[in-house]
């Protein structure tokens, strides 16, 4: 029997693991997320100026 109890505390330690990384995925996914949606913002907001910085910068002479 106690080789049943080791089962099942491994499964839960898996389990508890999986639910840990989904977790930490889900908290990254969201990070990257909200940063792509600023930055999306402010290039929004102030792309013409970044645009006309990069036209007048002399790629070849």
């Amino acid at each position: 029997m106690p080789e049943a109890k080791e089962k099942v505390a491994r499964k839960r330690k898996i389990r508890g693991q999986a639910v840990v990384e989904y977790s930490a995925m889900l908290a990254m996914t969201a990070a990257i997320m909200i940063m792509m949606i600023m930055l999306l913002a402010v290039f929004t907001e102030y792309g013409w100026r970044v645009l006309s910085l990069i036209s007048d910068f002399p790629y070849a002479d």
